[in-house]
């Protein structure tokens, strides 16, 4: 399925991730900036914004919303590898899609997952509330 995304601008991709609990709006802000150059293509990553979340059997893991991103940039007809620019969830998206040669260019502004034994315990609470928010409010993100 193709994810929800705003696309402002010409010239080489430049795909902007947000995060958790966000929407595409998240980077309202920049994209004036960046489309004098480029052709921006803010997505709502899978299960936030307008973009339904990933099949029920299917966890919501860097690696699984990553091959959800890469079929969308391929629907759209955009080769890869193509430059990344990604906010928390948006940014370990970033660093996986690198990983996996999908990403040329890669900017990742505080990546989540990257402690070494288990997230803090309030997370899941947080991130159930941010997702009922992009969902039922998307304004506010």
């Amino acid at each position: 399925m193709l994810w929800h995304y705003k696309e402002t601008g010409t010239g080489r991709p430049l795909i902007l991730l947000h995060g958790i609990g966000m929407s595409h709006a998240a980077w309202h802000a920049v994209t004036p900036h960046l489309c004098a150059t480029r052709r921006v293509i803010a997505f709502d990553v899978a299960g936030f914004g307008m973009t339904p979340p990933l099949p029920r059997e299917t966890p919501p893991t860097a690696t699984n919303l990553v091959e959800g991103l890469r079929w969308s940039v391929r629907a759209m007809g955009i080769e890869e590898p193509v430059d990344i620019a990604g906010n928390s969830l948006g940014g370990v998206m970033a660093l996986e899609a690198a990983r996996r040669g999908i990403a040329r260019n890669v900017v990742a502004i505080a990546p989540v997952g990257l402690w070494k034994k288990r997230g803090a315990l309030h997370v899941p609470f947080v991130v159930a509330g941010l997702r009922f928010g992009a969902r039922h409010v998307p304004s506010l993100c």
